[in-house]
């Protein structure tokens, strides 16, 4: 996809440096009017900022918001991301979208991922949507995920070879520092399921009722 060449301003900076903040992509028909909006705003702003959730990772029936699109995008591939293929192919139909190409076109982008550029839920050990049992390593999804997010998204390598470490920062003349964090892959715990299932509830509402008193 293009990639805008602006670079930020040096000091002193202006009285306001616009920034836009993108939110999350659930497939590749719902991200063309938010991308739109950001291709029209990006002439107006010095960065489009995405923090995470770029793409999903799922396939048909892996998520509900998603399947209405699917008779007309589909999925590419047509199963849920696992190889370096996989991830490849996902970003590449993500970024056809002329509006997202528009978008990237209009002003620099920086980027942070969340958890869906590998895997629902995701975590330093492990994610929700990943089962070693029948999936592989976590650590070698996360390896090709990584290494296709890196090859469709203007972000430098990190330094120290670990691209797991996907910190950056960003000065904004004397005006803003931006910092960008990662945090998923490199020290999250599992979530806690702290919620109670359709079930639990269930159960406790029919537990109510038949007790009045």
């Amino acid at each position: 996809a293009p990639v805008s060449p602006r670079t930020v301003p040096p000091k002193p900076a202006p009285i306001a440096e616009p920034l836009t903040w993108i939110p999350h992509m659930v497939n590749a028909s719902a991200i063309s009017q938010v991308w739109l909006t950001d291709a029209k705003m990006g002439p107006l702003n010095d960065a489009l900022i995405h923090v995470g959730d770029y793409n999903y990772e799922y396939g048909q029936g892996g998520y509900v918001a998603a399947e209405d699109n699917f008779a007309r995008f589909g999925f590419e591939p047509a199963r849920e991301c696992l190889t370096l293929s996989d991830y490849r192919l996902r970003h590449a139909q993500y970024n056809r979208q002329p509006s997202l190409q528009a978008a990237r076109a209009s002003a620099p982008l920086i980027c942070i991922w969340d958890d869906h550029e590998t895997a629902n839920d995701a975590y330093a050990t492990g994610a929700e949507n990943h089962n070693p049992a029948t999936e592989g390593s976590w650590e070698d999804r996360v390896a090709v995920a990584l290494q296709a997010y890196y090859e469709w998204n203007p972000v430098r390598e990190p330094v120290s070879g670990n691209r797991k470490e996907a910190y950056t920062s960003y000065n904004f003349g004397d005006l803003l520092s931006l910092h960008m964090l990662e945090t998923r892959l490199v020290a999250r715990d599992k979530q806690l399921e702290l919620a109670p299932t359709n079930a639990e509830v269930g159960a406790r509402i029919t537990e109510i009722l038949s007790s009045p008193a």
